[in-house]
């Protein structure tokens, strides 16, 4: 039936329409996903280079850090052999080491500490003198120790403290301001229990009035006003990275790499999940292709059966038009056939009527001859 298939055909071009649509709109889906994972790509190639930077510094620093660079020499050595078998004992660490300072507090320490940063922390006095007596053999320098065993704290008095804590710009008494473990508490307070925090030099100058000048006062800036009023200030020499921070920073550095590593992981489950979308719209762009050739082949031999009948009916057509003028034909025929046997009715009728005359007469003629043969 030819309006079955040329349904039929209707439906498959619907469906190859349907078909191109989709497969147009894989294609755009496609692309997008392409130039986001290229973006993704692009970002995953500068945070590595981020991050390779991050190490870079963070090694050299802990280079630095392990080669105890920017310590004076004596300093220097005694932590070196502090490190190594059969060295030094009783060694903990420079001041630098074991505390843990605010960056915003940094300058204010490191100022209050001076030299006193590179000053090494020791078990007790023995091991300081071993200390001393191993540089004097090497002629490796010199070096000031904390013995833990001998140092004792130093502090403001109360009511000193009290009439600090009253002025604008009074941050805190150093010691407190600053990490360090408990054993180190005296050492800490030695150094920097006499020592007051203010925010710039007039406060400190305020602060400094009010406890009677007893008590060195340090600002954020660096600026001092010693025990007894004289002042020290003006602008420091800029250091890249000063003994107190080196750790602090060191410790930045980890965690911005740490950041940046996570960063890079969550790019690359990002890229590999918009690569697996790739793969799933590439997939599905072939399925679409391959469809699109079945439906077009199905199209193409529903096309041809289309035409194939459509001649087979044109040539039924030529045929019934054929037999329509045999029917035609026949029927005029069957008309003069009806009308010629009307006419031979009507002969044979007079035909007929001309016998029964003739048969009449003849009687008659038979009648007049036996009357005369009579």
């Amino acid at each position: 039936d030819i309006d079955q298939v040329q349904k039929q055909l209707e439906h498959v071009a619907q469906a190859i329409e349907q078909t191109r649509n989709h497969f147009s709109a894989s294609g755009d889906k496609i692309k997008q996903k392409r130039h986001l994972l290229d973006e993704a790509m692009l970002t995953v190639r500068r945070w590595q280079q981020k991050r390779d930077a991050l190490v870079s510094r963070r090694d050299t620093m802990q280079e630095l850090q392990d080669d105890y660079d920017g310590f004076f020499h004596g300093v220097r050595e005694v932590l070196k052999a502090a490190g190594k078998p059969g060295g030094l004992t009783g060694v903990h660490g420079a001041v630098a080491e074991l505390i843990k300072v605010d960056e915003k507090l940094e300058t204010a320490v490191e100022t209050a500490l001076g030299s006193a940063l590179q000053h090494v922390v020791m078990d007790d006095e023995a091991s300081s003198r071993q200390a001393i007596a191993y540089l004097k053999r090497k002629q490796l320098g010199r070096a000031t120790f904390l013995p833990l065993d001998v140092i004792r704290k130093r502090y403001v008095e109360a009511n000193a403290l009290a009439k600090a804590s009253e002025k604008d710009g009074f941050v805190g008494v150093a010691v407190d301001l600053v990490q360090f473990e408990a054993v180190y508490a005296n050492v800490m307070a030695n150094l920097l229990g006499q020592v007051l925090i203010a925010t710039n030099l007039e406060c400190a100058n305020r602060i400094a009035a009010a406890c009677g000048y007893r008590y060195r006062v340090v600002t954020l800036d660096g600026d001092i006003v010693h025990a007894g009023g004289s002042m020290t200030g003006g602008s420091l020499r800029k250091k890249s990275t000063s003994l107190l921070g080196r750790q602090r920073k060191l410790e930045q550095l980890d965690e911005e790499i740490a950041h940046s590593e996570k960063h890079l992981q969550d790019l690359a489950t990002k890229t590999e999940g918009l690569k697996n979308e790739l793969d799933a719209l590439g997939n599905e762009a072939e399925q679409l292709r391959q469809l699109g050739e079945h439906k077009g082949l199905e199209q193409y031999e529903l096309r041809a059966r289309v035409e194939r009948l459509e001649s087979d009916i044109a040539e039924i057509d030529l045929r019934l038009e054929s037999a329509a003028a045999d029917v035609r034909e026949a029927k005029a025929n069957r008309e003069q056939i009806a009308q010629r046997q009307l006419e031979i009715t009507q002969q044979l009728e007079q035909l007929r009527e001309q016998e029964s005359a003739l048969e009449m007469q003849i009687e008659r003629a038979e009648a007049r001859r036996k009357a005369r043969e009579s």
